[in-house]
C-alpha cells in the first residue's frame, strides 16, 4: 500500500461558474469575478514542482476552485501528470460538465483508481436547470470508470423543504444518502452556521442524513484549535495559479513551488499560532491527522457510504490510503522544535512582509502593465499616514466614530459629510472620522482601536444595494465587524436590481443586517424606508428621515443670477437621453441665455481638509445662476438650499423624487419625469421671484438621529 506523506490542498484561481447558489462562499465575499484561469506553468512544470521527491512521497492532492474547477480547459492534463507522478487526487466539482468526465475517462485504469471526486449536490440548481440526471449520470460514468467518490450536499435552509426529495434521489441514483457539511458564513471572522437556525436546531434538522461527515464537523465547529498543528509541514495550502504554499488558510507563505524545482521545497508547521476562530475545514485537515494528539475518524469513514448492494462509493485502495493518518509516515517535532516555532513565528512573520513587498514592487516595475497596482500600493502607504493620525485622534471615552466618507471627487458626498460633521457635533462628544477608502486598506487597526461603548456611525448617501456595491459591501463589513456596538447608518436610499443578482445580493443584504442586535438604519426616501420595513426584522430600528444635506442653509451671502446651470449625470444613473439634452439647449439658446455646464462630481480627489472649500465653491455656481436643470439629487438639494429655481429629473433608483417629497413644498423646485417634460417648464421657473428657503420642520427629524447617541 503506498503511503500517504502529505496532505496538498491545491487552489485554482477560477472565481465564476455555471451554478449560482446563494449558500456560495465565494459569492458571499463578492468574489465572483467571471475569471477562468490559464496556469501560468505547462503540466509538466507543475508535476516536476508537486514531484514526489519535492514533497517526499506520495500525497493526497485536492483540487478546488473558486468557482467550478473543472470550467478551465487547463485542469485536466494537470491532474493527468499528477496521477501519473503517483499521486493520489481529488477534484471538488458541481458535476455538470460532461464532456470534462468524458474526457477524464480516458485515463489510464491505473489512474483512474487514483483519483476521487467530491460531487457537490446542489439540487436546487439542478432542478432549476433541470440537469439532475446528467448529474447523475455523470457520477456514474466516473464510478464505471474505477473513480472513487463520495456525494455531498451544503446544507442551506432554502433546502429544507426538500430534505425528502434529495434523499429519496441519492438512494434511487446511488444506493445511500449524501453526506452532509455545513454551509458557512465566511463574511464573519467568527465564521458562523449559514442559517437562521440556532446551532442545535440546525444539527437537529440536517441529522437525518446520518452523515458521518456532519456528526464530525458538529463537533468541531466553534471549538478554536489551541493544540500545536502541523499544517505547514504534514500539511499545505498551493495556489496552483501564481505557485506559493502557505502553512494553511491562515498561515505564511512559506515557499513558491516554482521558484525553483531543483530545490527541495521548505516546509514549516504552523504550531499554536493559527489566527481562525475554528478548524472550519478540519474533516480535512484534522481527520488525515495534522494535530497528533487529537481523536479522530480517517478521512475515508467521512467520505465513503456503504449502499444497498454491499457496494462502496470509495474502492478498496482508496478508501485503505485515506485512512491513513499524516502523523503515521512523518516525524514529529521535539519540544525544544515546537517552543522555537511557537515563540518565533510572530517575529518572523512581522519580518518577512517588507521582504516580500520589495521583491513585488522590484518585479513589478519592469511590467507596465503592473503601475496601476503601484500607484494603489502608493496609496496604500500615504493613506496609512492619515492612519495614524486618525488612531491618535480616539478618546479614551466615548466616541461617535463616523465611517465611510469620501475621498473621490463626488461633492454631494462630501457635502453629505460636511452636514454629518455640523449635525453630530451637536452631541459634544469626541468624533473621530474614517474615510471609506482607510477603512477598506486598513480596518483592523480601527476594529482593534473599537471600545463597546463608541457609537458607529456610517456615512449617508446612495449607495445601499446593488448600484454601488463596493460601498454596500463595505457597509456589510462594518456591520458585521461591529457588532457589538450601536451602529447607525445615516440617510439612505436603498435600491435592488430585479434580476438573478440583485436577488442574490438582497439575501445577503437580509442576513447580515437582520444578525445586528442593535443597528439603527435611517432611509431618505419612502420606497426605501418601506423597502426596508419589509425585508429587514422587526429588531431593527428603521426610520424616514430627509437627506442630511437639507439640514444646511447657503441662502446667504446673495450672488447676481445670471446663466442657467446644466447639472446632468454621465454615469450609470443617467436617465436624459441625448436628444432631450440637446433638445433642452436649443431652447435655451433661442431665450438668448448664456448656458453653462457643471456636475458635482470633479476629476480629482477631496481631501477632508479641502472639501468644504471646494463644496462651497461649487454652491457659489449655484447661487449665481438664474435656473438649474439637473438629474443629480445633490444638484436640486445644492440648488435648494441656495434658494435656485430647479427643474430636476428622476434617476434610476428614484431617489431624486424620493428625497423631493422632503421639499415639495419649495415653490422654486420641481421633480419630473424625462418622458412628461414639457419644453415650457423653463419659462416657468424663470418667471419665479418669491423664494425663500425654509428648513426648520425639517430640522425636527434630524435630532432623532441625535436622540440615539
Amino acid at each position: 500500500m503506498d503511503k500517504l506523506k502529505r496532505f496538498v490542498d491545491c487552489y485554482i484561481d477560477t472565481e465564476t461558474c455555471n451554478f449560482k447558489c446563494h449558500y456560495c462562499y465565494i459569492a458571499l465575499l463578492n468574489k465572483f469575478n467571471k475569471k477562468i484561469v490559464k496556469f501560468s506553468r505547462s503540466p509538466e512544470e507543475i508535476r516536476n514542482a508537486l514531484s514526489k521527491e519535492r514533497l517526499g512521497g506520495t500525497c493526497l492532492l485536492n483540487f478546488c476552485a473558486g468557482g467550478e474547477t473543472l470550467l478551465s480547459d487547463d485542469v485536466i492534463p494537470v491532474l493527468k501528470v499528477l496521477l501519473e507522478e503517483g499521486h493520489y487526487v481529488m477534484v471538488v466539482t458541481n458535476g455538470s460538465l460532461t464532456k470534462r468526465f468524458e474526457q477524464i475517462k480516458e485515463f489510464n485504469k491505473e489512474l483512474l483508481e487514483r483519483l476521487f471526486f467530491k460531487f457537490s449536490y446542489h439540487y436546487l440548481e439542478l432542478k432549476r436547470l433541470n440537469m439532475i440526471d446528467r448529474f447523475f449520470d455523470n457520477i456514474k460514468m466516473m464510478r464505471d470508470a474505477g473513480c472513487s467518490f463520495t456525494l455531498e450536499i451544503t446544507p442551506s435552509d432554502e433546502l429544507i423543504p426538500y430534505i425528502d426529495d434529495v434523499i429519496k434521489i441519492s438512494e434511487e441514483k446511488l444506493g445511500a444518502k449524501p453526506h452532509c457539511t455545513i454551509a458557512r458564513d465566511d463574511t464573519k471572522k467568527t465564521i458562523d452556521v449559514l442559517s437562521k437556525y440556532d446551532f442545535e436546531e440546525y444539527k437537529k434538522i440536517w441529522s437525518k442524513f446520518d452523515s458521518n461527515l456532519f456528526d464530525f464537523k458538529k463537533n468541531i465547529f466553534y471549538i478554536k484549535r489551541k493544540e500545536f498543528c502541523y499544517a505547514g509541514d504534514w500539511s499545505i495550502y498551493v495556489n496552483l495559479s501564481n505557485g506559493d504554499m502557505k502553512q494553511c488558510y491562515c498561515g505564511r507563505t512559506i515557499d513558491n513551488i516554482y521558484k525553483d524545482v531543483t530545490k527541495p521545497l521548505k516546509f514549516e508547521a504552523i504550531g499554536k499560532n493559527c489566527s481562525l476562530a475554528h478548524c472550519y475545514n478540519g474533516h480535512a485537515f484534522l481527520a488525515l491527522g495534522d494535530i497528533l494528539e487529537l481523536k479522530t475518524p480517517t478521512y475515508a469513514s467521512l467520505r465513503d457510504r456503504e449502499c444497498k448492494d454491499n457496494t462502496h462509493w470509495l474502492s478498496k485502495k482508496m478508501y485503505d490510503f485515506m485512512s491513513q493518518k499524516l502523523f503515521d509516515n512523518n516525524k514529529e517535532y521535539n519540544e525544544k522544535e515546537k517552543a522555537k516555532i511557537n515563540r518565533s513565528y510572530k517575529i518572523k512573520n512581522f519580518k518577512s512582509k517588507p521582504k516580500i513587498l520589495l521583491k513585488k514592487v522590484v518585479r513589478k516595475l519592469n511590467d507596465k502593465k503592473m503601475v496601476k497596482i503601484l500607484y494603489k500600493q502608493i496609496k496604500k502607504i500615504i493613506a496609512f499616514l492619515h492612519v495614524i493620525n486618525i488612531l491618535k485622534s480616539y478618546s479614551n471615552h466615548k466616541n461617535i466614530v463616523l465611517i465611510g466618507s469620501p475621498l473621490h471627487g463626488n461633492i454631494g458626498d462630501h457635502a453629505i459629510s460636511i452636514s454629518e460633521i455640523k449635525l453630530l457635533q451637536k452631541k459634544g462628544l469626541n468624533i473621530v472620522e474614517i474615510p471609506g477608502e482607510y477603512y477598506n486598506y486598513y480596518k483592523k487597526y480601527f476594529i482593534n482601536k473599537n471600545k463597546k461603548q463608541d457609537i458607529i456611525v456610517i456615512t449617508g448617501g446612495g449607495f445601499l444595494g446593488t448600484l454601488w456595491k463596493n460601498e454596500e459591501y463595505m457597509v456589510r463589513d462594518i456591520i458585521n465587524n461591529y457588532s457589538n456596538n450601536k451602529v447607525i447608518i445615516m440617510p439612505q436610499t436603498v435600491y435592488f436590481s430585479n434580476d438573478e443578482d440583485g436577488l442574490m445580493e438582497l439575501e445577503k443584504f437580509k442576513r447580515l443586517y437582520n444578525c445586528h442586535n442593535n443597528l439603527h438604519v435611517f432611509l431618505r426616501d419612502k420606497k426605501s424606508y418601506e423597502f426596508c420595513k419589509k425585508n429587514l426584522n422587526k429588531n431593527i430600528d428603521i426610520q424616514y428621515v430627509p437627506d442630511v444635506v437639507l439640514s444646511l442653509n447657503y441662502q446667504e451671502p446673495k450672488l447676481k443670477r445670471e446663466d442657467i446651470l446644466l447639472c446632468l449625470r454621465e454615469d450609470k444613473e443617467k436617465v436624459i437621453s441625448d436628444k432631450l439634452r440637446n433638445d433642452i439647449i436649443k431652447y435655451i439658446d433661442n431665450m438668448g441665455y448664456k448656458i453653462k455646464y457643471t456636475s458635482t462630481v470633479v476629476s480629482k480627489r477631496i481631501s477632508i481638509r479641502n472639501r468644504v472649500r471646494v463644496f462651497e465653491s461649487k454652491l457659489n455656481e449655484f447661487k449665481s445662476s438664474k435656473l438649474v436643470i439637473t438629474d443629480r439629487l445633490h444638484g436640486m438639494i445644492f440648488s435648494a438650499i441656495t434658494r435656485t429655481p430647479c427643474i430636476a429629473f428622476d434617476n434610476l433608483s428614484k431617489k431624486v423624487s424620493g428625497v423631493y417629497e422632503w421639499i415639495n413644498y419649495l415653490n422654486y423646485i420641481c421633480v419630473l419625469n424625462p418622458k412628461d417634460f414639457n419644453i415650457n417648464e423653463i419659462k416657468d421657473k424663470l418667471k419665479i421671484s418669491m423664494i425663500n428657503y425654509e428648513n426648520e420642520l425639517l430640522i425636527v427629524y434630524f435630532n432623532k438621529i441625535l436622540d440615539l447617541i
